[in-house]
């Protein structure tokens, strides 16, 4: 599987350890899955931009049939969860 960012100044793209990090948990997750004769989910957490509307990425990005959450509290700094797609 190769890794690689959209551009290098695209605010979403990720960075070289963050690139690394996920790669890693990726060959990781496909022994887990082999070795269990399942499936297994790799991910990596990145801080983002402040200026990065989440909801506004999330909702654009999507499909009609995707899933989808978005939480904002804007009282908390304008702290924000969003996430696109589902693991099963």
């Amino acid at each position: 599987m190769t890794l690689s960012p959209t551009s290098d100044r695209d605010p979403l793209a990720l960075g070289d350890a963050a690139r690394q990090l996920l790669g890693t948990r990726v060959q990781s997750a496909q022994r887990i899955a082999r070795r269990a004769g399942g499936d297994a989910v790799a991910s990596v957490c990145v801080p983002i931009p402040a200026s990065i509307d989440l909801s506004a990425v999330v909702l654009g990005a999507r499909r009609s049939d995707d899933r989808f959450l978005c939480i904002e509290q804007p009282g908390r700094e304008g702290y924000a969860v969003c996430g696109l797609g589902a693991a099963i």
